[in-house]
C-alpha cells in the first residue's frame, strides 16, 4: 500500500519537474521575444517622466558641464545615472539612429536605457535598473515554491489516502476473513467510495464461491447418502449369500448384488457427466440442426420404451432449424422424455415452436405432476419428489440437473410448469436467423 502512495507522489513530482524544466523553457523560448518587447515598452513608459524632468533641468546647462551636473543629480535617483558621449557608444546603426532621433533606447534586456540630450553629442545613461532578481534571488523564490508544492502534495495525498486506505483495508480484511474460512465475509463500502467497484467485484466473487462451496457440500452429502444405500444393500446381500445354502436364495441375493453394482455404476456415470459441465474446457459443438428430423429421430429411438403409453410429436409450429450441439441437447431431451415416460399415465407430448424470438421445446405428460414447492428445486442435483416419485421409479435425482446444465451451456433456460393434469418441462433456446 505504501508503494502505491510513494509511486503516486513520485509521479506527481516527475510531472512537475517536466513542466518546470522542459515545458516551461520551451514556452519561455517562444514567448521571450513578445515578453521582452512588452517589458521594454513598459519600462520606457516608466522612464519617460525622469528623462523629461532631467532634460528640462539640463536645457540651461552648457555642454561641457553636463557630465558634472548629472553626477550631482545622482543622489536624487534610486538607480545609476551617467552622461555618456555618443562617440563612445558602439551600438548598431539602427539603434544609433533611434538615439539621434530622440527616442529612449532600451539595452541589455531592458536593464540599461539611453536618451540623447537635445542636439548635443551626449546621452543620459540610466541603469542598470534593479529588478526582482537583485532584490530577492530567484533561487530563493524557487526553493520556497518547491517546498510549498511538495508540502501541498503531501497534505493532499494524506487527505486522499486516509479514506482510500480505510476502504482498501476493509476489502483486505474481508479477503483475509474469506481466505480463513469465513465465507460470509463481505466488504461494505460507501456509495461514493473510489473502491466501491472493487468491493462489489469481490463481494460478487465471494457470493459465487460461497454458493459453489455450499453446493459442493450438499453434493458431497447427497453423494454419500446415494452411495451408502446400494453399498449397504450389497454388503447385506454378500452376508446373506455366505450364510445360505439354498440355491434359489443364493440366486436372488446374487441378482440383488448385481443390481446394486449396476446402480453404483449408473450413479458414478451420472456424477461424472454432471461434474463435466463445471469444467472450463469448451466442449459444446454448435451446428445447424433440422428440428423436425432431429426430433423425429429422438422419438423413434425412444419409442421402444413407451410400452403401452402413447408418444405424440407436435411439429405444426416448429421452426425449420436450430443452432445447437445435437448430441448434448439430444441427451437432455432424451432425459426429459424418459422421465415423462416413467411418470405418465397414458401419454406424452413433445412439441416445438418459435415464440418471441426463442425456440421452445415442451415435454408434457399426464402423470401425477410436480408439487408447486418443487417446481424450481426439481432441477437441483439429487432432488426426488417423495410425494409422487419414489425410489422405486429408479434414478438418482441427477437427470433434470444434467438437463439444466446442458440447456444453460446453450445459452437457454429450462423450467417446470404444473398443469391441470400432469407436468410440462419447457426448454427455451436462442433463435438465430440464417
Amino acid at each position: 500500500m505504501r508503494g502505491i502512495f510513494l509511486r503516486f507522489n513520485i509521479a506527481i513530482l516527475i510531472l512537475i519537474l517536466i513542466i518546470n524544466f522542459v515545458i516551461s523553457p520551451l514556452l519561455d523560448r517562444f514567448a521571450c521575444r513578445y515578453l521582452n518587447k512588452q517589458i521594454n515598452e513598459y519600462s520606457v513608459g516608466l522612464l519617460k517622466g525622469p528623462y523629461f524632468v532631467t532634460m528640462k533641468y539640463l536645457e540651461s546647462v552648457p555642454e561641457n558641464e553636463i557630465q558634472d551636473t548629472i553626477k550631482n543629480l545622482q543622489k536624487e535617483f534610486g538607480f545609476q545615472i551617467n552622461a555618456v558621449n555618443l562617440k563612445t557608444l558602439e551600438f548598431p546603426l539602427k539603434e544609433m539612429n533611434l538615439l539621434k532621433n530622440g527616442e529612449i533606447l532600451p539595452r541589455e534586456e531592458g536593464s540599461m536605457f539611453y536618451k540623447r540630450i537635445g542636439h548635443t553629442n551626449w546621452a543620459i545613461e540610466m541603469g542598470p535598473i534593479k529588478d526582482f532578481d537583485e532584490v530577492f534571488s530567484l533561487w530563493q523564490f524557487q526553493l520556497i515554491a518547491w517546498i510549498t508544492i511538495i508540502f501541498s502534495i503531501a497534505v493532499l495525498s494524506l487527505i486522499w489516502a486516509f479514506p482510500f486506505w480505510q476502504n482498501l483495508k476493509k476489502v483486505m480484511d474481508a479477503a483475509d476473513h474469506f481466505g480463513a474460512g469465513r465465507f460470509d465475509a463481505r466488504a461494505e463500502l460507501g456509495k461514493r467510495s473510489q473502491l466501491r467497484q472493487l468491493a462489489e467485484t469481490f463481494n460478487n466473487m465471494a457470493e459465487r464461491i460461497e454458493d459453489l462451496i455450499r453446493s459442493q457440500k450438499l453434493l458431497v452429502n447427497a453423494v454419500s447418502h446415494e452411495l451408502r444405500t446400494p453399498i449397504s444393500r450389497a454388503r447385506f446381500g454378500i452376508d446373506m449369500l455366505e450364510n445360505t445354502l439354498d440355491e434359489k436364495d443364493r440366486k436372488r441375493y446374487s441378482s440383488g448384488i448385481s443390481e446394486d453394482i449396476d446402480d453404483l455404476e449408473s450413479l458414478v456415470s451420472e456424477l461424472l457427466t454432471y461434474a463435466s459441465f463445471d469444467q472450463k474446457t469448451e466442449f459444446i459443438h454448435f451446428e445447424t440442426i433440422n428440428i423436425k428430423d432431429w426430433l423425429k429421430e429422438i422419438v423413434s429411438k425412444l419409442s421402444a420404451f413407451t410400452k403401452e403409453k402413447k408418444l405424440k410429436l407436435d411439429l405444426e409450429n416448429a421452426p425449420e432449424t436450430l443452432n445447437a450441439d445435437s448430441r448434448l441437447l439430444g441427451r437432455a431431451l432424451e432425459n426429459l422424455i424418459l422421465n415423462a415416460i416413467k411418470y405418465a399415465d397414458s401419454g406424452i407430448v413433445i412439441k416445438a415452436e418459435k415464440k418471441n424470438r426463442k425456440i421452445m421445446i415442451i415435454v408434457s405428460d399426464d402423470g401425477p405432476g410436480i408439487p408447486e414447492k418443487f417446481l424450481v428445486k426439481v432441477f437441483e442435483p439429487f432432488v426426488r419428489l417423495d410425494e409422487s416419485r419414489n425410489r422405486d421409479t429408479g434414478g438418482h435425482g441427477l437427470g433434470l440437473a444434467i438437463v439444466k446444465q446442458i440447456v444453460e451451456k446453450h445459452g437457454g433456460s429450462v423450467f417446470a410448469e404444473k398443469k391441470g393434469v400432469g407436468c410440462s418441462i419447457k426448454i427455451l433456446l436462442p433463435y438465430a436467423d440464417k
